[in-house]
């Protein structure tokens, strides 16, 4: 039976019921329906692609389990985005225990020869420090109230709400044209 087929043949509680209990097939469909978009917001919040696929990969492996955890009450789609959007936080923090530890600096600046990078926006917001970047991409990209953001981040509100300010205005600063 080909994805596409099971996709289509069962309910999407079918298709949870089955992949709660591990099936490969109803979870290979739930990949196929919500991968794309895990992992844009992984790498978005993350900065990088390799770190957003091993987050995708470890929430698909574990997602037999943390189906049990879902309660229906916001659509699949959104209920992975919050999940996925905590484990790239809890990632992105984990790096920075270690970098302190090790010393290293994470700061992030776009390469500063090619002005004209300035116009891509997927890599001026990868350009963005982690604090602004993943305020921007919850609240802007994402839709998540500052309360949700404060919430996840372990910050309050009002922080919420600066950092994304501060992440517009880097924005601004970079995507506006050289005068």
């Amino acid at each position: 039976m080909s994805l596409p087929s099971v996709k289509n043949v069962l309910t999407e509680s079918e298709l949870l019921s089955q992949a709660r209990r591990g099936n490969p097939t109803a979870l290979g469909a739930l990949y196929e329906m919500h991968g794309g978009m895990l992992l844009r917001l992984g790498t978005r919040i993350t900065g990088s692609v390799s770190d957003a696929e091993d987050l995708l990969h470890d929430l698909f492996v574990g997602l037999p389990e943390l189906l049990s955890r879902y309660e229906h009450r916001a659509t699949l789609g959104a209920w992975l985005r919050g999940v996925m959007a905590r484990m790239a936080i809890g990632r992105l923090r984990l790096m920075n225990r270690r970098e302190e530890l090790a010393g290293a600096s994470h700061d992030r600046v776009l390469a500063q020869s090619d002005p004209w990078n300035a116009v891509d926006l997927e890599r001026a917001i990868a350009s963005l420090p982690e604090t602004s970047r993943v305020a921007f991409v919850l609240r802007q990209i994402e839709g998540y109230s500052h309360n949700e953001i404060a919430s996840m981040l372990g910050i309050s509100s009002g922080a919420s709400r600066v950092r994304h300010l501060r992440a517009l205005r880097q924005l601004r600063a970079l995507l506006e044209p050289l005068r």
